[in-house]
């Protein structure tokens, strides 16, 4: 009886030998995978990696056209092969591919990954470009095999997201234009004045969140930064809120105070998230010194940096991840704003960024829209308007994001409260 291969092991064996320039052996390998199994997945991502290799790209395409005669759904397959791309660093050959699949079915999955293979070489016009086309080139397809295989295939789901969400300079621009045109009212409250002048840290999250990490994280920032304070705003708090609220009172005083949204104006795990935008802005608007934002399951390390000294160099910091995925570029767990109307320039276009119909649809298509914001609103400043706002990557510090951060909540459990949280969330979905 044949070894069973381990598809995860296969493709990073995978990986090993096409950095390597070994096409030779790439071939046996996914001729290995395909007589063991001739619908192997492994396999078909594999040849099509064999073909790149040795630069016969249309033969990519008759990969993928091939394995529907064993099973393989094509569209499902385009997308691991595209993802198996970047992990290959294989850029070049992405924003070929492009070029080359004009007339296919499956043309705007390879503009999405040229996208991201432009993102990667440092064009970030071509890769906006290529984001703000993806949707309008996708809509055929969508029409064609339905919604349901991009909502429930990991692979799909993400290209959908990322592709979808991530928008280039004209686009923000349009957004803040309509925005400012008519300008929403946001209605929250900070119950408490920030009363101390130490260095203030920043946490908004719903009352699901709040009620499970809200004292471990108040915990361990303010008993291992004793000359710190703390803001927490809770949007959509529970029964339980307002005594938990009191004990971190009673515990800490004067160095933690909360805000409360009672009636947010979306209720997705997604808006949650891009609410800290609007709470950025109030605190900048009630204090006078720079505030950092952390998510609400992350921690300082006893190594982090300060972060608000950023503010000395930059308006705003975060770090830059150098993922493969436009949505993943800007880290948004640890933010520094720094307090001035720069900021506050930049915010507004956040606030507009997020605030113009995404926010409609269910989390499950627009989550990551925080940091896809980020990423979208500061190519904006850096192709239009690169006087008005100064960016600066954590990195500057010395320090990595895990050296500076480190997640005290399991991925399951950000699960579990992300599908209690989305759990009645509406299921129309707006692709345009």
């Amino acid at each position: 009886m044949k070894k069973e291969l381990n598809p995860h092991e296969v493709l990073k064996h995978g990986i090993h030998l096409f950095l390597n320039n070994r096409s030779q052996e790439l071939k046996s390998l996914f001729e290995a995978c395909l007589q063991q199994a001739p619908s192997s997945e492994t396999g078909w991502i594999l040849k099509a990696a064999y073909h790149s290799s040795i630069s016969e790209l249309t033969k990519v395409f008759d990969v993928i056209d091939d394995s529907s005669k064993f099973g393989l759904n094509k569209i499902i397959l385009v997308g691991k092969i595209g993802r198996y791309f970047l992990d290959l660093k294989n850029y070049k050959h992405l924003i070929k591919l492009k070029s080359k699949a004009v007339s296919r079915q499956d043309y705007p999955i390879w503009v999405y990954f040229c996208g991201c293979g432009h993102m990667m070489t440092g064009d970030e016009d071509s890769a906006f470009n290529c984001f703000d086309n993806f949707i309008p080139l996708l809509l055929p397809l969508v029409r064609k095999e339905g919604i349901k295989i991009f909502l429930n295939d990991p692979s799909l789901n993400i290209i959908l997201r990322q592709g979808k969400l991530c928008t280039g300079p004209d686009e923000v621009k349009r957004r803040l234009h309509n925005f400012k045109k008519n300008k929403m009212r946001f209605s929250f409250k900070i119950q408490d004045p920030i009363q101390t002048s130490e260095p203030l840290f920043f946490s908004a999250c719903n009352g699901i969140y709040f009620k499970h990490f809200g004292k471990e994280f108040s915990r361990r920032l303010l008993d291992t930064r004793p000359k710190c304070s703390l803001y927490i705003h809770v949007s959509k708090p529970l029964s339980s809120t307002k005594l938990l609220i009191e004990k971190l009172k009673d515990c800490y005083r004067e160095r933690i105070n909360f805000g409360t949204t009672i009636r947010p104006l979306y209720e997705t795990t997604t808006y949650f998230t891009c609410e800290r935008f609007l709470v950025a802005e109030k605190l900048l608007n009630v204090t006078n010194r720079p505030i950092v934002s952390l998510d609400l399951d992350v921690c300082l390390t006893k190594d982090a940096p300060d972060f608000h000294s950023l503010a000395n160099y930059a308006d705003l910091a975060w770090y830059d991840t150098s993922r493969d995925e436009p949505a993943s570029v800007c880290q948004a767990s640890v933010i520094m704003w720094k307090n001035n109307s720069r900021t506050k320039v930049f915010l507004e276009a956040l606030q507009a960024f997020c605030f113009t119909g995404e926010l409609e649809n269910p989390s499950y298509i627009s989550w990551m829209l925080d940091q896809a914001a980020l990423y979208s609103v500061r190519n904006y400043f850096r192709k239009y308007r690169p006087a008005d706002v100064t960016f600066k990557d954590l990195h500057a510090t010395g320090l990595s994001f895990e050296q500076s951060l480190e997640t005290f909540v399991t991925d399951a459990e950000k699960i579990q409260y992300k599908q209690i949280a989305s759990a009645s969330e509406s299921d129309i979905i707006r692709l345009i």
